[in-house]
């Protein structure tokens, strides 16, 4: 704004402009002022490899000027840790976290990504209920991609549905053995977001007769101020099944404990892990 109001607009020059900037940038953290970043400081972007069942992960800096460092371990990045030079190669379950620093200070908050190998990765979903586009994860597979949430619902790993149900059958293309199917949810009242009222699971040899229905009833309250995920677990005994059907019932209105009684609640999954 100050460009504009103090200067001509035949002698404006963005690439002057911003050049001055990024000077500037250096006096701030010289003066330890904090300041806004003018984009998201790290872009990433997730591959797999079903043949060689892997995932690739490719950081990019956002902003001229920034090092990134990561971890494998769980750790918090620093500038000790790994440099990110070439795309990273995710082999087994594990807890990326990815840090952004511009003249040697850590900048914005790391990104998390939590990746789950499990026996229904990248299997074929069909939704009977669409969820919202704006909260759509990574399509219509996005919640068997291997990727978990984190405690943030935009992150854009969840998939969010408003007033309605979920329920969705998995195809893993041929019988396998099967102990266990895990979905997990998110409960973030102040967003009107719940945990559904229960979860059902059942399987099936040939898509049509649904067997060994687990239903998992939530025992969490739902009035509570902080945000938490649950797993909602359905244990079998080691049962072969091609087809998995999920179902989680949406509460369907909020309750009149809540700042918006009566109105539409949400329904946010994530990854549903199967074992």
């Amino acid at each position: 704004m100050t460009e504009v109001f103090w200067s001509d607009e035949k002698d404006r020059s963005f690439d002057d402009f911003y050049s001055r900037v990024k000077d500037a940038y250096t006096d701030l953290t010289f003066r330890n002022i904090k300041y806004g970043q003018e984009s998201k400081s790290i872009i990433y972007t997730t591959k797999y490899d079903k043949a060689e069942n892997t995932f690739t992960v490719e950081l990019k800096p956002a902003q001229q000027g920034i090092e990134i460092f990561y971890t494998i371990d769980n750790s918090q990045p620093t500038l000790n840790s790994l440099n990110y030079k070439d795309p990273i190669k995710i082999v087994n379950t594990t807890n990326l976290r990815v840090g952004a620093f511009l003249n040697k200070n850590s900048i914005s908050k790391e990104i998390q990504l939590s990746f789950s190998f499990h026996k229904a990765l990248n299997a074929k979903l069909t939704l009977i209920n669409k969820y919202e586009e704006q909260y759509r994860a990574n399509g219509d597979n996005g919640i068997l991609d291997g990727l978990r949430g984190t405690l943030n619902f935009r992150d854009g790993l969840w998939q969010g549905y408003e007033g309605k149900d979920f329920e969705a059958i998995i195809d893993l293309e041929k019988n396998i053995e099967i102990s266990e199917v895990s979905p997990r949810f998110i409960l973030n009242t102040n967003s009107w977001i719940f945990f559904p009222e229960y979860v059902e699971i059942s399987l099936s040899e040939d898509g049509q007769n649904f067997t060994e229905l687990k239903k998992i009833v939530n025992d969490i309250p739902q009035k509570n101020p902080d945000i938490i995920t649950k797993d909602f677990t359905a244990k079998f005994e080691n049962l072969n099944a091609r087809y998995i059907k999920v179902k989680a019932k949406n509460i369907g209105k909020c309750p009149v404990w809540h700042p918006g009684v009566g109105g539409k609640t949400w329904l946010f999954i994530d990854e549903i892990i199967v074992n």
